[in-house]
C-alpha cells in the first residue's frame, strides 16, 4: 500500500457505485489527466479477513456499507491498469447502466445520520476473490434508467459516468481530437482518423489495426494517400444531397477549400459515381428490386398496369431483365375521361452503365398541357420494343370508336411504323413535320422549296394545299414529287381526321416530355421509375388544385387563343343569312359558317375545335359567348376530369416486404466506342440553347457549292495545283 487518501462525509443512504468510483478515481488520480485509457477496479476489505472483497456495482456498495455498519473508516483498495503501450489503444464498447446501479437504500443500525469516512488506497499485489453476497432490494425494470428528457429532476445523465469527452464532429466544422475522447467503435475512430489527417495535412503508418487498438506513427509528407476515391465518396455525398447538378470542378474547388487537397479526375469520377449510388441506390441491383415495386404499385394503386418481361436461355440461370411496362390507374383515367385520343409516341436515350431506351406515350389536355399516358423501359427502339409497348397501351385505351378514333404521332423510329400496323391497324397515323422537313431538305434545300412545305402542311383547306403545292412544283418538280407521294392524312392538316380534334403538325410534345425527364435518364431504375411516379403525383395534384380556381368556362390557353382570333375577326365582314348559317367575306375570300353545325368553310373550326376568326365574327354579331362554341375537350369541367384521380404514394424501400424471387440479372452492358455523349445530337439548323436562331437555316459551299456547310468546314476543298471540281454539285442559289 504506497499511498492512502480520505474522503470524508459519505452516505450510504444516497451513494451508488459511479458516485464511488467518481469519488475513489478523484481522489487517486486527480494529478492525472482524465483518460479512458486507465482500466480502473475496486476492492474493499473485509473486516475480520484478509480477503477482499470486489466492488463492481451498488449491490457491492450496499453490502460494505452492511459490512462496515459498525466501523467508521471504510478502506478501499483502486487498482489502475495501465492499458496504453506506446500508442497502442484499446476500446471498450460502451454500456448502459443496469437496474442494479440504480436507487439502492440501506438503513443504520445505530440511528445515526449515515455519514462515514472511506479511505481509499493503492493497492499493489494479487487480487482476492471474495464470495458475492446478495442483498435486498426492490427492482426498478419499469423505470426509465436513461431519459430523453432535458428536465435534470428526470432520469439520469448517463454523461456523468463517462470518464471523457463524446466524439462529436458538425457540418462545415474541422475535425478536432482531444486526449479521452470517447468513439462509439473502431469503424467510427478510423474514419474520425482519416478524416483528421487529412484535414492537418500529413499521413499515417499503422502499426496494428485491429479492432480493440490502433498503433500508428504520424509522418509529414507531400502527398495524402488517405484521400482516397471512397473516402471523397462519403464526403460527397452530403454536398450532392444538398446541390444534386454539382459539377467535377465544383467537387474539386470544395474539397480544396475544405482539406486543402487536390485530388485527380479519375478520383473524383470514381466519388462521383458511389457517391450517387449510395444516394440514388445501384444501377445493378436495382433491377432486382422492380419484381417488389411492381407489387407495391398494385398494391397502393388498383387499377394500375405494370408488366415487367425477362429475357431466359434456360432454367439454370437467372432471369435478365428485358423490358419494362407501367401506366398509373389515374393517368389511365384521366386520358380516357379528359384527353384527346391523340397521342405522341417518341424514346429517349438512358444514360446508366447498361443502356437502354424509355418510351413514352404523350397526350395533351384541355389546356394544351403534356398528359403522359404511359411509358416504358426497353432494350432499344426495335419493332419488337415498339410492339411491346404499344401492345399493354393498347389494353388499356381500348379499341378504336367514333367516341376515341385514336391518332399517334411518331418520328417514323425505326419499327414503330410497323409496331403500329400490326397492333393498333385502325388507327391514323402522323408524321412529325419537323422530322419530314428534314428529310425533305435533304434533298431539296432551299428557302422557297421551305416556304412551300410549311404553306402546306399548315394548311386547313385544299385550296390552300394546292396552291402551295402547285408553286412546289413550278419551283422543283422533283420536290413536289417526292413531297406528294407521302400520304397527306400523316403530315398536312387539310387532311386529318376532323374527330380527333387536333391540329397539332409536329411531335414536339414528345420532346418537351423527354426534357422534363432529362435529369432522370441517368439514374438507376428503380431511381428512375419511381421518380417519374413522385413527379406525376405531384404535377396531377398542382393542376387540379389550380383549376378549380378558373372562373372561365376554357381553360387559360384556350382562352388566350380566342383572344386572338377575336382580335383577327374584326377585318371579317358578316352577312346573316337566317337560322344559324352565314356568309363571311375577308379579303377576296368568301367563307360559309353553320354555328349550329360548328363548320366553317376553312375547315380550321372542324379540325382543331376551336372557332375560327370567320366563325368569332359570327357569334360577335350573335353576341354569344365564344367559349361556349369551343369543343368539350377545351372546357374546364372536361380538364377537371383529365386530373381527378390520385397516383397514390409509395413508402420507403426499407419497409416493403422481402421478395422470395429468383435474383433478376441487369441486361448485358453495350458501350459504344469513344465517351458517350451526354447531349442530344441537334439538327443543322436547330439552335442551341440560349443562343440566338440562324438568319437563314440555308448555307451554301463556295468551294464545292453543296448547301449545309461553308468553306471551313468543307471536305473537300481544293488540293494544290489542281482546280476544285464543281461537277455533279449544281444547286438551287438560295434566297436570303
Amino acid at each position: 500500500m504506497d499511498k492512502v487518501f480520505t474522503i470524508m462525509k459519505v452516505d450510504p443512504n444516497q451513494y451508488y457505485y459511479m458516485d464511488m468510483l467518481t469519488d475513489v478515481r478523484g481522489a487517486v488520480l486527480k494529478n492525472q489527466p482524465s483518460n479512458v485509457g486507465l482500466l480502473l477496479t475496486m476492492h474493499c476489505a473485509i473486516p475480520g479477513s484478509a480477503d477482499l472483497m470486489d466492488v463492481t456495482s451498488t449491490t457491492d456498495v450496499l453490502r460494505m456499507f452492511e459490512l462496515y455498519q459498525r466501523i467508521k473508516d471504510i478502506h478501499v483498495f483502486l487498482r489502475a491498469s495501465d492499458m496504453y503501450i506506446g500508442n497502442d489503444v484499446m476500446f471498450d464498447e460502451m454500456y448502459a447502466l443496469s437496474d442494479d446501479d440504480y436507487e439502492w437504500r440501506v438503513g443504520t443500525d445505530n440511528g445515526s445520520d449515515g455519514a462515514c469516512e472511506m479511505v481509499a488506497s493503492d493497492l499493489d499485489g494479487e487480487e482476492k476473490e471474495s464470495n458475492d453476497g446478495l442483498s435486498d432490494y426492490q427492482s426498478n425494470d419499469d423505470f426509465d434508467l436513461i431519459s430523453n428528457s432535458d428536465s435534470e429532476d428526470e432520469g439520469v445523465d448517463i454523461n456523468r459516468f463517462m470518464c471523457g469527452k463524446e466524439f462529436e464532429v458538425q457540418d462545415g466544422r474541422k475535425v478536432s481530437l482531444e486526449v479521452g475522447m470517447l468513439f462509439g467503435n473502431v469503424t467510427e475512430f478510423r474514419e474520425a482518423l482519416r478524416d483528421y489527417v487529412i484535414q492537418e495535412g500529413f499521413e499515417i503508418v499503422r502499426d496494428k489495426n485491429e479492432k480493440t487498438r490502433f498503433e500508428h506513427t504520424c509522418v509529414r509528407g507531400t502527398k495524402n494517400t488517405n484521400a482516397t476515391s471512397t473516402w471523397i465518396a462519403k464526403k460527397l455525398a452530403k454536398w450532392l444531397r444538398a446541390n444534386p447538378d454539382m459539377k467535377i470542378d465544383g467537387i474539386r474547388s470544395e474539397i480544396r477549400e475544405t482539406y486543402g487537397i487536390e485530388p485527380s479526375n479519375m478520383q473524383l469520377y470514381r466519388a462521383r459515381v458511389k457517391a450517387r449510388d449510395e444516394i440514388e441506390g445501384n444501377h445493378e441491383k436495382s433491377y432486382d428490386k422492380l419484381l417488389v415495386y411492381a407489387e407495391m404499385v398494385r398494391q397502393t394503386n388498383s387499377g394500375s398496369l405494370v408488366k415487367i418481361q425477362y429475357d431466359r436461355t434456360n432454367l439454370s440461370v437467372n432471369p435478365t431483365f428485358k423490358r419494362f411496362f407501367i401506366c398509373f390507374q389515374a393517368m389511365k383515367s384521366g386520358f380516357l375521361e379528359g384527353c384527346r385520343p391523340f397521342i405522341g409516341l417518341d424514346g429517349c436515350h438512358l444514360k446508366g452503365p447498361y443502356g437502354g431506351v424509355l418510351l413514352a406515350a404523350i397526350a395533351l389536355d384541355g389546356n394544351n398541357g403534356l398528359f403522359p399516358v404511359a411509358f416504358a423501359i426497353v432494350e432499344g427502339e426495335t419493332k419488337e420494343s415498339w410492339s411491346f409497348f404499344l401492345y399493354y397501351l393498347h389494353s388499356i385505351i381500348g379499341t378504336n370508336t367514333d367516341r376515341m378514333p385514336l391518332c399517334f404521332m411518331t418520328d417514323r423510329q425505326k419499327g414503330v411504323v410497323e409496331a403500329i400496323n400490326k397492333i393498333v391497324p385502325e388507327a391514323t397515323h402522323r408524321v412529325c413535320g419537323r422530322h419530314l422537313y428534314n428529310n425533305f431538305k435533304k434533298k431539296f434545300p432551299g428557302l422557297n422549296l421551305r416556304n412551300h412545305f410549311w404553306v402546306a402542311a399548315r394548311a386547313y383547306n385544299s385550296r390552300v394545299f394546292n396552291f402551295a403545292m402547285d408553286k412546289m412544283k413550278r419551283d422543283k418538280k422533283d420536290a413536289y414529287e417526292w413531297l406528294i407521294e407521302k400520304p397527306l392524312h400523316s403530315w398536312s392538316r387539310h387532311a386529318f381526321d376532323p374527330r380527333v380534334r387536333s391540329d397539332h403538325v409536329t411531335n414536339n410534345m414528345t420532346e418537351s416530355f423527354n426534357q422534363w425527364v432529362g435529369d432522370l435518364r441517368g439514374k438507376p431504375i428503380l431511381t428512375l421509375v419511381d421518380s417519374l411516379r413522385v413527379k406525376l403525383m405531384g404535377r396531377i395534384h398542382c393542376r387540379y388544385d389550380k383549376a378549380c380556381a378558373w372562373e372561365s368556362l376554357v381553360t387559360p390557353k384556350i382562352r388566350q387563343k380566342l383572344n386572338v382570333i377575336r382580335q383577327d375577326s374584326r377585318m371579317c365582314i358578316v352577312v346573316f343569312a337566317g337560322g344559324e348559317e352565314y356568309e363571311v367575306t375577308e379579303g377576296v375570300s368568301r367563307f360559309v359558317v353553320n354555328l349550329h353545325a360548328k363548320s366553317c368553310a376553312c375547315r380550321a373550326w372542324e379540325i382543331s375545335g376551336l372557332p375560327c376568326k370567320h366563325a368569332a365574327a359570327c357569334i360577335a354579331r350573335k353576341r354569344a359567348n365564344l367559349e361556349e362554341y369551343c369543343d368539350e375537350y377545351y372546357s374546364k369541367a372536361t380538364y377537371l376530369r383529365a386530373y381527378g384521380g390520385i397516383i397514390h404514394p409509395i413508402s420507403d424501400e426499407s419497409m416493403w416486404p422481402v421478395g422470395n424471387h429468383e435474383v433478376v440479372e441487369p441486361p448485358p452492358i453495350r458501350r459504344l466506342p469513344g465517351r458517350p455523349k451526354k447531349n442530344r445530337r441537334r439538327e443543322l439548323d436547330e439552335p442551341t440553347p440560349g443562343s440566338q436562331s440562324r438568319r437563314s437555316s440555308t448555307i451554301r459551299c463556295c468551294i464545292c457549292k453543296q448547301f449545309g456547310h461553308n468553306k471551313r468546314t468543307c471536305q473537300r476543298g481544293p488540293v494544290k495545283g489542281k482546280p476544285s471540281s464543281n461537277a455533279g454539285h449544281q444547286g438551287e442559289r438560295p434566297h436570303v
